[in-house]
């Protein structure tokens, strides 16, 4: 972060190429910066307040970058996916949704950009839910995000083997969708008990 009319003089060689620095009240300058280094960025460090007075809501907008969630949700059911998307949007405002009908699809932009959560179906077409979910563990795609299943399959060994992969939730479909978007909701903000870990969709089989 530089004062305006300051050039950069470098970083010392160990942190070389570690460090990318960004003009103060300028916002096109951090937001260059992140397309070009947005899936190596770990870390934004900034004073709040340097030589003048933030403008333009310049703090504000960098805030809403930093904590903006990037959420897969592969759902073959329009409406239902439709639902869920409304849903996680009102809670999440900053964030950004992707949806996808076809897991084939969803993988494909999962190995292109970094991601917070996948919300999954086990029955979708193309490649099918655990499929998607096997890949997403083994090639670590999206930079390992969370995982939380929603599917109508309530047999309690598909919940058990999808748990065991590396799915952090598995919510039944049955239950009200304004509580399987607030159960999601609350994964994703790691406030979920540990007896909400294993839901299955009418409680049968636990």
């Amino acid at each position: 972060q530089l004062l305006p009319g300051l050039e950069p003089k470098g970083v010392p060689k160990e942190l070389m190429g570690t460090a990318h620095p960004f003009y103060y009240n300028d916002y096109k300058s951090f937001e260059n910066l992140m397309l070009e280094f947005e899936d190596k960025i770990g870390v934004i460090i900034m004073e709040p307040m340097r030589a003048e007075i933030p403008s333009d809501n310049f703090l504000h907008k960098i805030k809403r970058y930093a904590t903006k969630k990037n959420i897969v949700l592969i759902e073959d059911d329009r409406l239902f996916r439709e639902t869920l998307a409304l849903g996680l949007r009102h809670n999440f405002p900053e964030c950004n949704i992707y949806e996808f009908s076809d897991g084939r699809d969803a993988v494909a932009l999962m190995q292109k950009i970094q991601l917070d959560l996948v919300v999954l179906d086990l029955m979708v077409p193309g490649i099918n839910g655990i499929d998607v979910l096997r890949q997403v563990m083994k090639e670590k795609l999206g930079g390992a995000p969370k995982i939380a299943i929603v599917s109508s399959a309530d047999r309690m060994e598909i919940v058990q083997g999808a748990l065991k992969i590396g799915a952090g939730i598995y919510i039944g479909k049955s239950k009200p969708a304004a509580e399987i978007i607030a159960t999601i909701s609350n994964f994703l903000l790691d406030v979920e008990s540990d007896d909400e870990k294993l839901e299955a969709s009418d409680g049968e089989n636990q």
